[in-house]
């Protein structure tokens, strides 16, 4: 029999402690935040095709403690506390026993590849800063919330060799993304993992023949820290991501023969109006994501023949769309985007508009009197999602375009 040798490379993930794409970080569990979790199967050793999962932590970065302030404290100071942070982290999130900590590169035996965020591992200033990314030969860098600090993202990126991005679509084809990082990246392109809480679970008879509409939107201008976005502000000359959600908040009384909203603001209006620092700072936690994920976002996806959850100004889908997907409803893609790289095809598993309010809703008329073409729309997404959105199908693919 022919030895099977596919898991021979070890893989390092670093600072995964410190945003909710794998796992809540200990911030979430005091102020009762969900972890979004859409990258959960990096850690999944049951699943991984490779032969040994490690965790590096270079102390660099605290979900407890803002990076601008972490960052001047002692070195030492900073590997007490995150000590402590790890320990209540790997408990608080059941991290497999067998994915050992390392504190220091040099006691992981295999330095081929290490996986990072973009999020907050690529803030800062990594040619200042101590790190060990240097000593890995492939650096692995996920792309998501990229539009934070993208210009100062970009900077530390470039300073890193053999460098390999990944995201759910190939950014090299956004404006935004080759206007801050220049030269075309190698991409690895994959889905968001669909936790199995989303399925469908009514029929076409049953649902509504409206769009649900999901998701919350930011107004970036009014943020504390809204030097984070200044990148993106002056790009777009837009205060949100999210344009399309925008819009239908605020005409959703107008729609509401249309499209059924569950849209909400980021933060509640209140936060803004409080003058008082220390109460701004204790609101700064407080956002209204929190109720956002309170209702049952699936069976309001199987309520309705449709759904839209709008994709970023900056490139990228939302995980809501492949939630809604799952569960049944049609969902409504920018055809500014290519999700061909995925394996989507408009008209095929997903119904495309050109991202306007407007063509949106003549879409929504347009295909509501044709249930056979979105049934099949439907169930064609179904089974995407079933075979390409779960925990093993993800890491085989990532391993496969890694190492291809």
């Amino acid at each position: 029999m022919k030895k099977n040798n596919k898991k021979h490379y070890e893989f390092t993930i670093l600072n995964p402690h410190v945003d909710d794409f794998y796992c809540a970080p200990v911030s979430f569990f005091f102020l009762k935040r969900k972890a979004l979790r859409k990258y959960s199967y990096i850690l999944d050793r049951a699943t991984t095709s490779f032969s040994k999962l490690n965790i590096l932590i270079d102390c660099r970065l605290s979900s407890l403690i803002p990076h601008k302030f972490f960052i001047k404290l002692p070195f030492l100071v900073r590997k007490f506390l995150l000590i402590f942070e790890i320990y209540l982290w790997r408990k608080l999130n059941k991290i497999d026993s067998h994915i050992k900590i390392h504190w220091a590169s040099k006691t992981i035996s295999c330095k081929k590849y290490i996986y990072l965020t973009s999020y907050k591992n690529a803030l800062g200033d990594l040619s200042k800063e101590k790190t060990d990314l240097h000593d890995f030969d492939i650096k692995i860098i996920n792309m998501s919330h990229y539009f934070i600090s993208t210009a100062k993202k970009a900077r530390n990126i470039k300073l890193l060799k053999n460098v390999i991005l990944t995201s759910e679509v190939d950014l090299n084809a956004s404006k935004y993304f080759c206007f801050h990082f220049g030269k075309k990246y190698k991409f690895i392109v994959l889905p968001f993992e669909v936790s199995p809480n989303f399925y469908k679970f009514n029929n076409f008879s049953k649902r509504a023949r409206s769009c649900a509409a999901s998701g919350t939107f930011h107004n970036l201008k009014r943020e504390i820290s809204n030097y984070l976005y200044q990148d993106f502000l002056d790009f777009f000359k837009t205060d949100t991501y999210h344009p399309i959600r925008k819009k239908i908040y605020y005409l959703q009384a107008l729609l509401a023969g249309s499209i059924v909203s569950r849209i909400s603001r980021y933060r509640s209006e209140s936060f803004y109006k409080d003058k008082f620092i220390f109460v701004s700072f204790l609101k700064f936690f407080d956002v209204s994501q929190k109720s956002y994920f309170r209702f049952d976002m699936n069976k309001f996806y199987n309520s309705h023949l449709f759904a839209v959850s709008g994709e970023e100004l900056s490139g990228c889908p939302t995980v809501g769309s492949f939630e809604a997907m799952a569960s049944g409803a049609a969902v409504f893609l920018s055809k500014t985007y290519s999700y061909r790289p995925l394996g989507l095809r408009a008209g095929v598993h997903y119904i495309a508009y050109d991202g306007s309010l407007a063509d949106l809703i003549s879409k929504i008329r347009l295909f509501k009197n044709k249930k056979r073409i979105v049934q099949d729309i439907s169930n064609n997404a179904v089974n995407f999602i079933k075979t390409h959105c779960s925990r093993p199908a993800l890491n085989l693919s990532f391993y496969k375009q890694l190492t291809s």
